[in-house]
């Protein structure tokens, strides 16, 4: 399933939490061709660049808990 704007993401690296997606890849990104690099904003504001491997999308059943 990818991830769209503002979904909430939880990272498998325990240190980070969770996120919310503020950019998607852009495939026509001349600075960065075909990265499949999301933009992901932390709890703490700050953003981080990470491909879809290293998060899960939250699905809603699991928000509701």
């Amino acid at each position: 399933m990818k991830a769209k704007v503002n979904d909430i993401v939880k990272f498998k690296a325990k240190s980070l939490g969770n996120g919310t997606v503020r950019w998607l890849p852009d495939e026509d990104e001349p600075d960065y061709p075909s990265d499949n690099m999301y933009t992901i904003e932390l709890v703490n504001g700050n953003t981080i660049r990470c491909t879809e491997q290293y998060f899960e999308i939250f699905e809603e059943e699991e928000l509701d808990d």
